[in-house]
């Protein structure tokens, strides 16, 4: 299944929403957000080839992956929150 990728912008934007509705501790546990929520997080640095800012060719950027464990936990979460992802 595909995971979700976050800029880290997005991300403490959907963890702010998600803690809004849930205790932090959903958050802080992989096995609760698993359960609770249906995915788990990750921190992944990518190589990005396009210039940079000091005249250079390429970068690296940091984001979150979100990798469910089934498509309708997947879905749900599109569902509710999908305005805070875009």
């Amino acid at each position: 299944m595909k995971p979700i990728v976050l800029s880290e912008q997005n991300w403490a934007k959907l963890r702010y929403q998600i803690n809004l509705t849930h205790p932090k501790s959903v958050l802080m546990i992989r096995y609760k957000m698993r359960e609770v929520l249906g995915f788990t997080n990750r921190q992944h640095t990518r190589w990005v080839n396009e210039p940079n800012k000091w005249g250079g060719m390429g970068y690296t950027e940091s984001v979150i992956y979100l990798d469910f464990v089934d498509d309708s936990k997947r879905t749900f979460f599109l569902l509710k929150y999908g305005d805070w992802i875009r």
